[in-house]
C-alpha cells in the first residue's frame, strides 16, 4: 500500500484550524468579560442632566436731558444718583460711571481738564477731543447742534461705547 504524500499536511492543516478555532473562543469570552466590566460601570454612574442655562438678561433705559437736548441708553444696573434736567449722575457700587451737565449757550462752562487733549472720538457728526482726568474715565465738552447748549461728560471707558452709540440730539 502505498502512503499518500498528502495526509500529514492535512492532519496538520486540521490540527491549525482546531488550533484557531480554540483560540477565537478564548478571545471572544474574554472580551464578553470586558464587555460585562463596561456595561456595569455605565449602569452605576449617573449621566449628566443638562439643565437649561438661563442668561442673565440686561434692560436699558433712555435717559433724556431735556434742558441739554440730548437722551441716550444706560443698563438698569447703573443707579441714576443725579438726574435734573440739565445734569445726570449714574454710578455702579458707588462709582461714578457717568456725570453730565450743560450750560446756556451765551454762559461759558468750566472745565477741570488738563489743557491737552489725549485722544479724539467722533460723536454723532462731531470730532470731539477728550482727555483722560483719572484711570478709566474720559473727560470731554460738546455742543449740541440743535440748541447749542454745550455739555461736559465724564464717561467711564466701560460704558463708552454704549454712550456714543446711542447718544442723541435733539431741542
Amino acid at each position: 500500500m502505498r502512503k499518500n504524500p498528502y495526509v500529514p499536511f492535512l492532519f496538520m492543516g486540521v490540527l491549525v484550524m482546531i488550533l484557531i478555532f480554540v483560540g477565537g473562543v478564548r478571545y471572544g469570552t474574554s472580551v464578553e468579560k470586558t464587555n460585562k466590566k463596561i456595561a456595569f460601570i455605565l449602569s452605576i454612574t449617573p449621566t449628566p442632566r443638562l439643565s437649561p442655562s438661563v442668561a442673565p438678561t440686561v434692560s436699558f433705559q433712555t435717559l433724556r436731558l431735556p434742558t441739554c437736548g440730548i437722551s441716550f441708553l444706560y443698563p438698569t444696573v447703573y443707579t441714576l444718583q443725579k438726574s435734573a434736567s440739565d445734569e445726570a449722575v449714574l454710578q455702579e457700587q458707588g462709582k461714578d460711571i457717568l456725570s453730565l451737565n450743560c450750560q446756556d449757550p451765551l454762559q461759558s462752562l468750566k472745565i477741570e481738564s488738563p489743557k491737552t487733549a489725549s485722544e479724539s472720538v467722533k460723536l454723532s457728526t462731531t470730532t470731539v477731543a477728550f482727555t483722560t482726568p483719572q484711570p478709566g474715565m474720559y473727560l470731554f465738552t460738546f455742543q449740541n447742534p440743535m440748541n447749542r447748549r454745550k455739555i461736559q461728560a465724564t464717561v467711564s471707558k466701560t460704558y463708552f461705547d454704549l454712550f456714543e452709540t446711542t447718544l442723541e440730539f435733539g431741542k
